[in-house]
């Protein structure tokens, strides 16, 4: 190499500076060598002459006699050598002016006539040192500078001191290889392919020299990885050739003296192995695959048997086998690679996938069991081994098995027993526990265990904040969701056919404790407000009817009729405070709005003014909203019997609280345009009544106090009773 011949330098700074682009002539001869260059130029002559020898610096005498000479001959035409005459004196100039910066130790002002003189006569001797000189003074430092940046990570700022060491020693195969890594490094962080023709080109010059052997791994590299930016298979082809000679050469300990990025024997194995795959879809030709594959695999264990900790390698080997569809092969070799390097995230991840494809989540859990029985202190090991506990229970729940959960109670304790290994494994450890408890309740669910369904579901939130809210997308819906779920299956039981009430019931009470739950925990969603509200309301109405049942029953004992009654006022204040949240919350709702002035004003009977004001807002956005037309036939029908059912509820508010049964009989009469099934309650008793009542045949205060609800005491429910028998008796005279 030029940095290392023994002949003593000329020049001794060691301080490089940037080098400068070519600069203008100096002296007289810049006001006539255009004029001779444009005569050269416009002859016949076109013959380039022989480089001029080197020259003593010329001295003033000389210069003058050369430009005598020059214009002479420009004057009788002899514009060869007019040219040769002139091409001599700028060269003589140019190197004249490189020996004074050279001596000022000007590094920047020095390369611009070396490399005008090196253009003007590339085989100049003297040119030739110049620039050897300038190389001894300049390159060292620039290469320190590169290699600085390069142990920073920082190719850009490496590559420009290169750029000047590559002008100054474009052969040098040092120079070559560190500007060849970093434009890899560029063309990686960028995805550039055209970086990565820029780093082949500079390997392969590095690799010619025969001093870096090493350097064909690294135009392998670049071309390995321009072609997944193009797709061009020449480019894969020609890289393959370049790794296999690298590798040929390698086995000489040939030198490769940078801060290479990559390791040759892995470039060789991953070229290969992209080689090998291109053969099998396609794009190489197909039959050189079995002869890549054995390439491909022999490389590989060339890297395990230099370094069996290396889990890359292992991982490989274990792809290659399952290209080849040999399971049985690549889950071994995982284990043989797991057996070394137990913590190995890579081996882990391709253990799972080949054993699944073996097995299933069956396979997985098998595997793992053996792993953790041999590294048990591995928070990794029982990680996978929860994972595939939780999956296997999933997809016997997703196929309603009747196991009640017991695999998800399993996978729960192997995630908490991984988090307690490993503290970073705290927050992925607790969403599956969590999910856990979930699956447990839909395979409670499944058995028909609808109350520890709901204790399951439940218990998600004692584990975190929010627990209640996570779901598996199209597996498991979120513990809201699943509990809302309950809510109607219940119901269903609750509304099923059938004589036997006491069986029933509790499906009702089910229903609005889970209800109550729901809006306790989120009292900004309307629907658990809604919920909340409708199922109290009908727990209180059946408690009453309970308590009216058990009155009149012989030899009852009322104080159980008076618990009764108790319950069933407190559900019913419990349900128009979920009603008046609802009703804020979604004001657009007409039914959801009706609904709560009708607890107000059906049960609780007071405040009839907030209670008119619920069922008017209902007409008010229900009528508007049927004027502008609803799409969907449900909705339209069920807006319809709301704004009917408002006026109806405005009847029943004027007749039973405030006494008015003229005002009352208007609001029935608009209630019978918007009913959806027919009002048998209000043309078959109401309006009848009021006709009563306007004739003076019936008083209103009867009717007051047939329809009393709020004291539910048993003395005011048997008068209650009374009156109502005598009303309906006096309607069917």
């Amino acid at each position: 190499m030029l940095l290392e011949q023994k002949r003593p330098p000329r020049i001794y700074s060691t301080v490089a500076q940037p080098l400068s682009p070519p600069r203008t002539m100096n002296f007289a001869l810049k006001a006539i060598a255009p004029a001779l260059l444009l005569a050269a130029c416009a002859a016949t002559e076109t013959e380039q002459p022989a480089a001029p020898a080197a020259t003593p610096e010329p001295s003033p005498a000389v210069e003058t006699d050369l430009l005598q000479r020059a214009q002479a001959a420009l004057e009788s035409g002899d514009f060869a050598a007019a040219r040769a005459l002139t091409t001599t004196l700028l060269l003589e100039s140019h190197l004249a002016e490189a020996v004074e910066a050279l001596a000022a130790e000007d590094w920047p002002a020095a390369w611009p006539p070396i490399a005008a003189a090196l253009a003007l006569a590339p085989r100049n001797q003297r040119a030739r040192e110049l620039r050897q000189d300038l190389a001894r003074a300049v390159v060292p430092t620039k290469l320190a500078e590169a290699r600085k940046a390069l142990y920073a990570d920082d190719p850009r700022a490496a590559m420009l001191p290169l750029d000047d060491a590559v002008r100054l020693l474009p052969k040098s195969e040092l120079v070559q290889v560190l500007r060849g890594e970093c434009a890899l490094r560029m063309g990686v962080e960028d995805g550039n392919p055209l970086m990565f023709a820029d780093a082949r080109t500079a390997f392969l010059a590095a690799a010619r020299t025969n001093k870096a052997d090493a350097a064909w791994l690294g135009a392998a590299r670049a071309g390995w990885l321009s072609y997944y930016a193009t797709n061009d298979a020449r480019e894969l082809s020609e890289a393959l050739a370049h790794a296999e000679t690298g590798m040929q050469r390698l086995g000489n300990d040939s030198p490769f003296a940078v801060h290479q990025s990559f390791d040759p024997e892995r470039t060789h194995a991953e070229v290969s192995f992209t080689a090998y795959s291109a053969a099998k879809t396609g794009v190489l030709p197909g039959d050189r695959a079995a002869a890549l594959f054995e390439k491909t695999r022999g490389a590989l264990e060339g890297i395990v048997g230099r370094d069996p900790t290396d889990p890359w390698a292992w991982s490989q080997l274990a792809n290659l086998f399952q290209w080849e569809e040999r399971l049985d092969e690549a889950r071994d070799t995982l284990v043989r690679g797991l057996a070394i390097a137990p913590e190995s995230s890579q081996l882990h991840d391709g253990l799972v996938r080949v054993a699944s494809q073996l097995g299933g989540w069956t396979a997985v859990r098998e595997s793992y069991e053996a792993f953790h029985s041999s590294h048990a202190e591995l928070a990794i090991g029982l990680w996978h081994l929860a994972r595939a506990t939780y999956e296997e229970a999933l997809e016997k729940m997703l196929a309603q098995a009747n196991d009640q959960g017991a695999g998800f109670s399993l996978a729960e304790s192997r995630f908490r027993a991984a988090r307690l290994l490993e503290t970073s494994y705290t927050d992925a450890c607790l969403g599956y526990e969590i999910i856990c408890r979930n699956g447990l309740g839909w395979s409670h669910y499944h058995a028909g265990q609808l109350d520890d369904a709901a204790l399951a579901f439940f218990s998600m939130e004692e584990l975190m904040d929010g627990g209640l809210r996570w779901e598996v997308k199209d597996q498991l819906w979120s513990g809201l969701d699943s509990l809302s779920f309950l809510v109607r299956m219940h119901n269903e039981a609750w509304l099923k056919p059938g004589p036997n009430h006491g069986e029933r019931f509790p499906e009702l009470v089910r229903a609005a404790e889970i209800s109550d739950a729901l809006f306790a925990y989120d009292a900004t969603n309307s629907g658990y407000a809604n919920n909340a509200g409708f199922f109290n309301r009908d727990l209180g109405t059946d408690l009453e009817q309970q308590g009216v049942e058990l009155l009149l029953t012989e030899d009852s004992d009322p104080s159980q009729a008076e618990a009764l009654f108790k319950r069933a006022v407190e559900h019913m204040e419990r349900s128009f405070a979920a009603y008046q949240v609802a009703a804020q919350l979604a004001p657009q709702d007409a039914r959801l709005v009706n609904d709560c002035g009708l607890v107000l004003a059906y049960y609780l009977q007071r405040n009839p003014d907030l209670a008119e004001s619920y069922f008017q807002d209902a007409i008010a956005v229900g009528l508007p909203q049927l004027e502008a037309g609803i799409e969907d036939e449900e909705a339209r029908t069920m807006t319809r019997e709301a704004v009917g059912d408002a006026y109806q509820n405005l009847g029943v508010l004027e007749l039973t609280l405030r006494g008015n049964a003229t005002k009352a009989a208007a609001w029935f009469e608009k209630s019978l345009g918007y009913e959806r099934y027919p009002r048998g309650a209000v043309t078959q008793f109401f309006q009848p009544l009021c006709a009563r009542i306007a004739a003076g045949s019936v008083a209103v205060e009867q009717a007051i106090k047939a329809h009393y609800w709020a004291d539910l005491e048993p003395e005011t429910v048997l008068k209650r009773l009374e009156a109502l028998g005598q009303l309906r008796g006096a309607l069917q005279q």
